[in-house]
């Protein structure tokens, strides 16, 4: 006991140093390797959706190195190309995409994004909890018990969701955004902001939720809300600044969306697969089965117990039980006690219902972190305590990415599949192809132009991410070339002898462009994209413009 008393006073006083700037970074980062240890594996586990991710950063890196910054479109899909840039946001796979655009190996590069990802969610939720608790303690637990959660864990290894360990990042600040509109300092309304912005930046279906969970929140505290005027301003101002910076994405996709029939828009999504109600709280993956998440980790269920034996009341403890509330919301719907499939229609975007557990980790995590802290620190080896805990969640993360070689040997059938190296394109279920193509076609048709003249030559080349096509001899009227591109809305054609073309949907939804009663001519063909992309794109920069000056002239007025 003697032994124990003192290793307790030892990490009391390294306690007392948790204010060091330094001293954070550092356990944020030993956080980091903790949770990221087996990617030091060589070549990395192949991930459900990871051929997928690999094709977007392989993309924007070919893009880039062609010229084309914008990356919207890739020479995916036997190089008819696949609008991953305008459905799915590149924003954040541009830094692994440089990586491999400067040699780095595109699994190295993949790896190293992951480690950064990792970092940057657990200081995000130790930038949250911090600033509401202001209490470095409990910051540094809650985000410790987030980073290393167990369906995070699945995200990184077993589903390789890019989108979903992105949005981890962001979720912490619209949340902190949420509160700081609601309770703390309105002037602060721009995290809620950031944290969406980051948010459709990552993964469109956890925006969603989350959006519906923000409302949520937003209807059961209108009272703080309508009590002060300024608290209303600072919500439509949010929303007016999410709006404006993400404009960039934002009304692109929407155009996109709904300018022509495309898979994303016409197929009829069911929620078949959901989370057993007696697995929730387990922690350890049932590897038995071909996929299915592992649920949350008993230390939520501990908390709910320390919860009951929590006396105290601060605006803190009303917080945490507000995260419980929606945390255990979220988990319950997460699971076959509710009726997905009758609720599809409405619903079916999510696709499976254990995409909950994302939102659960979350808002769970604040309250055990809080909770745990709270009741801890009131007894006499609280610093052991937390040492122990912190040694028990460390064991459980590195068993669950351990076991993620099983699930991995479950999925494909009996075999560990890695990757050390990718040169091919995915496009996984192909959700932004236009509805009418006919993939049958698409292996078997020649790469060649196709016209309704039987007279005009033709000579079509593909380069550096564009097309050529020289034409001559075209002696009939209201010609047509048909390009082995798909069609989307965007597309520009330049012309040597300044001629204008129309642009439309032509065979098997190839690009057609119509040159009419026009001889011969030079035409290059690249995408350039909309008036409505060039126009968000300046409301993007002039929103981030007018901010950035507004905030230096309001600081340096206060100051």
């Amino acid at each position: 006991m003697k032994l124990l008393f003192n290793f307790n006073k030892l990490l009391q006083k390294f306690s007392k140093k948790l204010n060091n700037r330094w001293i954070i970074i550092s356990l944020l980062i030993l956080t980091t390797i903790i949770s990221t240890i087996f990617l030091m594996d060589k070549g990395i586990l192949k991930g459900h959706d990871i051929e997928y991710h690999l094709s977007r950063i392989k993309g924007i890196s070919e893009c880039l190195q062609n010229g084309d910054i914008k990356a919207l479109i890739h020479n995916g899909f036997n190089e008819y190309g696949y609008p991953n840039g305008l459905f799915y946001s590149n924003l954040f796979l541009y830094f692994p995409a440089l990586l491999c655009l400067f040699g780095l190996n595109i699994i190295t590069s993949y790896k190293i994004f992951l480690f950064v990802c990792t970092f940057f969610t657990s200081l995000t939720m130790y930038y949250c909890i911090k600033k509401i608790t202001n209490d470095n303690g409990k910051a540094l637990l809650v985000s410790f018990i987030y980073t290393t959660s167990s369906y995070r864990i699945c995200d990184v290894f077993v589903r390789a969701a890019v989108g979903e360990v992105l949005s981890f990042i962001f979720i912490p600040l619209a949340i902190l955004g949420l509160y700081e509109i609601i309770k703390g300092n309105y002037k602060k309304y721009f995290l809620f902001s950031i944290g969406f912005i980051g948010l459709i930046n990552s993964h469109l279906i956890s925006t969603i939720i989350m959006l519906i969970i923000s409302t949520l929140i937003i209807i059961f505290n209108y009272k703080p809300i309508l009590e002060n005027k300024n608290r209303i301003k600072a919500l439509i101002f949010s929303v007016l600044f999410g709006l404006g910076v993400g404009a960039f994405f934002i009304f692109p996709f929407i155009e996109q969306y709904f300018s022509q029939d495309l898979l994303i828009n016409t197929r009829t999504n069911s929620i078949d697969i959901t989370m057993p109600i007696t697995r929730i709280f387990f922690g350890i993956p049932n590897y038995t089965t071909r996929f299915l998440p592992s649920g949350i980790g008993l230390i939520y269920f501990w908390a709910i117990y320390l919860r009951i034996r929590v006396k105290t009341k601060n605006s803190t403890i009303k917080f945490a039980d507000q995260c419980m509330v929606i945390g255990f919301i979220s988990l319950f719907l997460s699971t076959d006690f509710v009726p997905w499939k009758e609720l599809s229609p409405l619903f079916g975007f999510i696709q499976f219902s254990w995409r909950l557990l994302l939102v659960a980790t979350t808002f769970l995590s604040i309250f055990a972190g809080i909770i745990i802290s709270e009741y801890i620190n009131k007894k006499d080896l609280a610093f052991l305590s937390k040492f122990l805990i912190v040694i028990y969640i460390t064991i459980l993360c590195i068993i669950n990415q351990l076991l993620s070689y099983l699930s991995i040997e479950t999925y494909y059938n009996g075999n560990i599949e890695k990757i050390y190296d990718y040169t091919d394109f995915s496009i996984a279920a192909g959700e932004y192809l236009p509805a009418k193509s006919d993939w049958s076609l698409i292996d078997a048709d020649k790469k060649e132009c196709r016209t309704n003249s039987g007279d005009i030559k033709i000579v079509y080349k593909e380069e550096n991410g564009k097309r050529y096509i020289s034409y001559k001899n075209n002696l009939s009227n209201n010609t047509y070339i048909d390009v082995p591109i798909l069609y989307y809305k965007g597309y520009n054609v330049t012309s040597s002898h300044s001629i204008k073309y129309d642009l439309d949907v032509g065979y098997n939804t190839w690009l057609r462009i119509y040159i009419g009663n026009n001889e011969a001519d030079d035409i290059v063909i690249y995408y350039d994209g909309t008036p409505i992309l060039k126009i968000s794109y300046m409301i993007s920069l002039i929103t981030i413009s007018y901010f950035i000056i507004t905030r230096l002239k309001n600081e340096k007025n206060e100051s």
